[in-house]
């Protein structure tokens, strides 16, 4: 399974309202955590199938594409490898998508590839929406998404995001 996530930048503080208790109270949030979350932005750049990124499109409403750089590639040209897929793939299945690139079918090749394809983004929010994720998907044992919840939970700097506390509590509710 293929899945790295790396903190690029942040967290950085947005300074709107000199008093975020005062802001939480005008929204009608019953959590004063809230608009704090709100205004920390962070940046991270992923590694994930295709199959996760159409899952995340729910959370991550704009992600900077990265691709391979051209001195990683022989000749300047961009050819699938089975190393860009997470799951074996059949050569004639690669043998189509590298004709499609030789052609110039960007939307073909889009609409053909598997969902185990490796895309890597950037993506930058707020730690508003961690927390959502960690609500949403942190009870994953396995999978894409229970990596992702496992990097936030591992670094210090989400603590916001599920609770400094609460790490521990879910490490030794697992050994029971």
């Amino acid at each position: 399974m293929i899945m790295d996530v790396i903190l690029q930048d942040g967290p950085r503080p947005v300074e709107i309202s000199p008093e975020p208790d005062a802001l939480a109270q005008r929204s009608g949030a019953g959590d004063n955590n809230t608009p704090r979350l709100w205004l920390v932005t962070v940046t991270l750049e992923i590694r994930a199938p295709v199959s996760w990124w159409k899952q995340a499109r729910g959370y991550f409403s704009e992600v900077l594409w990265i691709r391979a750089r051209p001195d990683e590639e022989a000749a300047g040209e961009r050819r699938f490898g089975t190393r860009d897929f997470e799951e074996p793939v059949p050569e004639a299945v690669l043998d189509h998508l590298n004709r499609l690139v030789e052609t110039g079918a960007r939307s073909s090749l889009q609409s053909r590839l598997p969902a185990s394809f490796i895309r890597r983004g950037v993506v930058h929010t707020n730690l508003s929406v961690l927390r959502d994720i960690m609500r949403e998907r942190g009870h994953y044992n396995d999978g894409h998404w229970a990596s992702f919840c496992r990097f936030l939970r591992n670094d210090p700097v989400f603590d916001p995001v599920h609770g400094a506390g609460e790490t521990g509590r879910r490490e030794n509710s697992n050994e029971n």
